[in-house]
């Protein structure tokens, strides 16, 4: 009896354990591939909502310049330092800038001038002595101080750049003046 179970007992094949090795090494593949995608995908998600709230915060600050010329409008009139008079502006603004610093006025996206960088308290602003990033920052401001003296346009765009290929967020507002 144990002469025939022995005579029966034969091991794995080569082309069996070919196919279970390809089994074995497509699932780890697309294991890891899924991984990679991932990562990826997680870069570009926390760089999207970076640029949300950048962009939002030049929404803020153009109306942090307004809501401090109603403060002082015995000195200021409501858009002043944000509008030069023109119907169409393309400026850069920080959190530490004021009426009276004013806008600084550049030529669109591209201005090497919109460029944001990371300073030592983690803050994001155009000062070159911080860590530079991929984020660019532009305030675009539409006056139109004979049909609608009473209101601006204000749209922030952000845009940025991975691995070659260029994102853009876009905020915009409408701010009043209706004090």
């Amino acid at each position: 009896m144990k002469k025939s179970l022995l005579k029966n007992n034969q091991g794995f094949t080569l082309i069996e354990l070919l196919v279970s090795f390809i089994i074995i090494t497509s699932s780890v593949l697309g294991i890891f591939s899924l991984i990679i995608q991932n990562i990826q995908v997680q870069k570009i998600k926390k760089d999207q909502l970076i640029a949300s709230q950048l962009a939002q915060e030049g929404l803020e600050l153009v109306r942090n310049i307004r809501d401090y010329n109603w403060l002082h409008d015995d000195i200021y009139d409501t858009w002043y330092g944000i509008t030069g008079g023109s119907s169409v502006e393309f400026s850069i603004i920080d959190y530490n800038d004021s009426a009276e610093a004013g806008v600084t006025p550049v030529t669109g996206i591209s201005d090497p001038q919109t460029r944001l960088y990371k300073n030592a308290n983690g803050f994001y602003t155009h000062d070159v002595t911080g860590t530079a990033t991929q984020f660019s920052r532009v305030i675009k401001i539409e006056y139109d101080d004979i049909t609608s003296p009473e209101q601006i346009m204000v749209e922030s765009n952000v845009q940025w750049e991975i691995n070659g290929k260029t994102y853009n967020y876009i905020a915009d507002t409408i701010l009043y003046d209706w004090r």
